[in-house]
């Protein structure tokens, strides 16, 4: 027995030999060692310091990235951004290859070529002594940022805050060339049924149901701003709600995954910018699956170039409808901003503020002008647009699904029960603030 008690104290001194302190607490195992040349690049020395939960908002012209997020092998924003910031001391050396210790999460992942004016990452940083709004860090990122890529505020943010879960609406604008609703030589308009609205009727007799109507009076480039503006104002209103997007994205699985809800989507009145005409599409939504609005904007330039009634807008949202859809150019669409409405709703902390992108609408116009718009009309110039134009008119066969009096029926039922569920919501809504 003592022989046995000698031998488990000769074994529990050796295990002791082997237990480390990593984090304050006694592991087991054997220190990890550095080889020749690790730890000596960019943002080794720094002092750890503070590290807080911060919200990084970032503007990016992303013509020349393959999107937002970080994949191997590919020139990401994301990618530059990390790697800025490493070179700034801001992420220490262990955490450089496992964004997951730094709680790293992006709000909206663009596409690529989609640029951005106000997108929100969070994460945990350290930051030395410094203390908020933490404006020697920004300028020390920013300096390792190409010109292209710029984070414009570092907001300090509570430790629940999750960039991707916190966002409640995101606002995006696609700046369109007048040029593309311009009716299309090559094809034979109809007039509309007589049963669609009047505002959708074209001028011709209803006689001449195979005749195209003269170029005059559907023209964007000759007929005046307000008319134009107020024509796609109604094609646009079209998609406003709740509704079912499975032919607005490749990656459908289900009706209840697809379904998205549209708070807004407006047109604005054409301007010129270096002698090209464009008309700013702004939608803000809840949220947005892949390629869903690049699509929706394809499908309303059809319906407004073809003098196609604005019940047709509604017809993809029918379950039994498949219809693929040509979606538009990337370059063209810009993310504005995320919005954190409903998280900061009730909260009352002096230390975070809310996290808002509108108090820097300066910095971001001045941005949007020099990076953004100058590229936007020089891919205008280039023939993007017209090429893409060339190829949107030979899916033209793909739209014979969403016309007839069937469909137009169909979705008239559609437009009643959802007008019903939007009262029932209000009755419910009333009755809880009575009780």
């Amino acid at each position: 027995k003592e022989e046995k008690k000698e031998e488990k104290k000769e074994e529990g001194n050796k295990e002791e030999t082997n237990i480390i302190e990593v984090g304050g607490k006694r592991r087991r195992g054997n220190p990890r060692e550095k080889k020749e040349g690790e730890g000596e690049g960019e943002g080794e020395g720094e002092e750890k310091g503070k590290k807080y939960k911060v919200g990084l908002l970032v503007m990016y012209a992303g013509f020349e990235y393959q999107g937002l997020q970080m994949n191997p092998g590919a020139h990401t924003v994301e990618a530059v951004l990390h790697k800025a910031l490493i070179s700034a001391g801001c992420i220490s050396y262990d955490n450089q290859l496992q964004l997951q210790k730094i709680a790293w999460q992006r709000c909206a992942r663009t596409d690529k070529g989609v640029s951005a004016l106000g997108n929100v990452i969070s994460c945990r940083l350290r930051f030395g002594e410094e203390e908020p709004p933490f404006t020697q860090t920004r300028e020390k990122i920013n300096s390792f940022l190409p010109e292209n890529v710029r984070l414009f505020h570092i907001q300090r943010v509570p430790k629940s805050f999750n960039a991707k879960n916190a966002c409640d609406s995101r606002t995006y604008e696609y700046l369109c060339p007048v040029s593309a609703f311009d009716p299309l030589p090559d094809y034979q308009y109809e007039t509309p049924s007589s049963s669609s609205s009047p505002s959708t009727a074209p001028s011709e007799s209803s006689s001449s149901s195979s005749s195209c109507p003269s170029s005059s009076n559907l023209s964007s480039s000759s007929s005046s701003p307000e008319v134009l503006q107020d024509r796609l104002n109604r094609y646009l209103s079209q998609y406003v709600g709740s509704h079912l997007y499975h032919n607005f994205t490749p990656k459908a699985k289900s009706e209840a995954s697809s379904q998205r809800n549209i708070l807004s989507f407006t047109a604005s009145a054409p301007f010129t910018v270096d002698g090209v005409m464009f008309v700013s599409l702004v939608v803000k939504g809840q949220a947005f699956l892949l390629n869903q609005i690049r699509k929706m904007v394809g499908l309303m330039i059809w319906a407004v170039a073809t003098n196609q009634p604005e019940w047709v807008i509604q017809a993809p949202f029918l379950p039994t409808i498949s219809c693929k859809i040509f979606m538009v150019p990337g370059e063209f669409l810009l993310l504005r901003g995320c919005h954190f409405d409903y998280f900061y709703q009730g909260k009352q902390t002096t230390v975070c503020d809310p996290l808002k992108v509108e108090p820097f609408a300066e910095v971001r116009d001045k941005f949007r002008n020099e990076y953004i718009v100058p590229t936007m009309v020089k891919k205008v110039k280039e023939g993007l647009f017209n090429d893409w134009m060339e190829k949107f008119t030979e899916t033209f066969k793909e739209f014979e699904c969403l016309r007839g009096e069937e469909v137009q029926k169909r979705v008239e039922l559609m437009m009643i029960e959802s007008e019903r569920k939007k009262e029932r919501k209000l009755e419910k809504s009333r009755k809880r603030k009575r009780y």
